[in-house]
């Protein structure tokens, strides 16, 4: 996850000459999906990421294989994923640029073997700071 965040540090750092920070952040999705997927964890890939400069949201698209991949285990551990996710958040210096223009954070994990959405997770302003 860090690997992730210090990743769109520097690509927001890369695109913030000039630009509005809406498009900075729609550009630093782009660029960050065209290298995908990118392996987080064993059983974590990240596909994608878009950013909706109507709403204000970035949404990052997760992939999860293996033992992860049960929607059983997602189910119970629901609360606390969001719970750590929401800390990674609140505590990350690289998310500094989201949290200042209060971007809703959106964190969607797919199926690798079903291809159907386990666990969805918004983290908004509110949440974070």
């Amino acid at each position: 996850m860090k690997k992730i965040i210090s990743f769109f540090g520097l690509l927001i750092i890369l695109f913030s000459c000039g630009n509005r920070r809406a498009t900075t952040f729609a550009n630093v999705a782009v660029e960050y999906t065209k290298k995908c997927p990118v392996r987080i964890a064993d059983d974590i890939v990240c596909d994608s990421m878009k950013y909706d400069a109507i709403n204000n949201i970035n949404s990052y698209y997760y992939v999860l294989t293996g033992e992860l991949d049960n929607p059983i285990k997602i189910l119970f551990n629901k609360l606390a994923l969001e719970a750590a996710l929401i800390g990674e958040v609140r505590n990350s210096v690289e998310m500094k640029d989201y949290k200042d223009f209060n971007t809703t954070l959106c964190y969607i994990y797919m199926s690798s073997s079903t291809h159907k959405e386990l666990f969805r997770v918004s983290i908004t302003p509110r949440q974070y700071k």
